[in-house]
């Protein structure tokens, strides 16, 4: 059974506000929801918003509905509400597929990378993933291809069509839930079925399986009047944004946090060294507590109404330590002195004079190179100014690993080779 992804009380609130105050249907309040997390593997489904509508889940019904003006902030972040049209008004439907005027049952229109037209009542499982993929569009169902004459739909096709079905297909296939959202148009006596492809909050959208003529793995991309494989660079541009996004809605969610909480009581936690630093002053949590907090990485918190997801336990301590401790870590990472790696290279070459050790570390470049070694100082105050400044003091401390004694050793052995 897949596993059912959880709501938080946030967002049960939002949803019972959305419900109550806005006219928006199951699909779209589940898709804000599901655009707000930015993972689908996150999505939850429609139906999760019929049960908070009937009151069918215990835990959610104590649960207030948001303020309106956190719903409306929470729809400012979503997706820009206020600057989102209809996109079947009938303006925009108006400008978008006209008929000609010497002909009203013929559109005046060309298949570009937003419209798609289909003769029967046809949902193309491809032309839906390469909207998806780009900036969403339009599929008119009773359009013939190339000529645009006008054919029409049965009241009985019409009538026939099952959402819940379709939408069933589609995540069983793309393994996530497309937006989407229809409206029928009479034309004298013939009617034809617009359906509005939103663009996909994860992309890029996969295929999952083999369907029709798409095949799993496979990404498609809606271009000037085809669907086909997406290209490099498009694909590139696609994992560009969601790198972007996704560090914006997380920076973003921090920020509000640190403004609702005050910056003076807001502190930073590195959890790979469970240091704690804040306006207010800086602390360390004991090494022993971090496992048992390492789920925090993945946002994994446990839902349980009025009950803290995590007690902290354990000896809390001064930045002196820390600071202790990062020095500690940092020689058993890096253990050679330049005395050291002067004395490992001269066993493997005597010949090696200091000043030939010393023009080899300056050309590797090793000196500057975390992968090979870092710096020493000699206290808090210099390595701040070095962060602030990004000059070394001059009598800097270098440290190195043993990838760098390696490299030293092959860089010599291939000069020996080759004089």
């Amino acid at each position: 059974m897949a596993k059912r992804n959880t709501l938080t009380d946030f967002e049960v609130g939002i949803i019972k506000s959305l419900l109550i105050n806005h006219d928006f249907s199951n699909q779209k309040i589940s898709g804000l929801i599901n655009r707000s997390r930015g993972d689908a593997s996150k999505d939850i489904s429609t139906g999760r918003i019929s049960n908070i509508k009937n009151n069918q889940i215990a835990k959610y019904v104590p649960i207030p509905a948001a303020s309106l003006q956190t719903t409306e902030e929470f729809l400012r972040n979503t997706i820009h509400l206020n600057n989102e049209p209809d996109p079947l008004s009938e303006l925009k439907l108006a400008t978008l597929i006209p008929t000609k005027k010497e002909n009203p049952e013929q559109l005046d229109i060309k298949e570009t990378n937003i419209i798609e037209c289909k003769e029967g009542f046809n949902l193309p499982m491809k032309t839906i993933a390469a909207f998806a993929n780009n900036k969403g569009g339009y599929i008119l169902l009773g359009v013939k291809d190339k000529t645009w004459e006008i054919k029409g739909i049965s009241d009985r096709k019409l009538s026939d069509f099952d959402y819940n079905k379709w939408n069933q297909r589609v995540i069983s296939t793309l393994g996530i839930e497309i937006e989407f959202s229809h409206k029928v148009l009479q034309y004298a006596d013939k009617k034809i079925a617009i359906f509005h492809i939103s663009e996909a909050h994860t992309k890029p959208v996969i295929f999952s399986k083999n369907i029709d003529d798409a095949h799993e793995g496979h990404i498609y991309y809606r271009y000037a009047g085809e669907d086909r494989l997406i290209t490099p660079l498009d694909l590139q541009n696609i994992i560009d944004e969601r790198v972007r996004k996704s560090s914006q809605t997380t920076l973003s969610k921090h920020l509000a946090n640190i403004l609702r909480i005050g910056i003076e009581n807001s502190a930073i936690m590195d959890l790979k060294t469970g240091t704690v630093e804040g306006k207010s002053g800086n602390f360390y949590l004991d090494e022993k507590l971090l496992p048992q907090i390492s789920f925090i990485k993945e946002g994994e918190f446990k839902e349980t109404s009025g009950k803290p997801t995590l007690k902290l336990i354990g000896e809390v301590k001064n930045m002196e330590t820390i600071e202790k401790k990062i020095t500690e870590d940092t020689l058993k990472m890096y253990p050679f002195s330049w005395t050291d790696l002067s004395n490992e290279v001269h066993k493997k070459f005597p010949e090696i004079k200091n000043k030939d050790l010393n023009k080899k570390i300056s050309e590797t470049r090793i000196k500057h190179d975390k992968r090979y070694s870092t710096y020493i100082f000699i206290n808090k105050k210099s390595e701040q100014k070095y962060k602030e400044t990004g000059i070394l003091p001059k009598s800097i401390t270098s440290v190195y690993n043993n990838d760098a004694l390696e490299l030293l050793i092959k860089e010599f052995e291939l000069e020996k080779k080759d004089p």
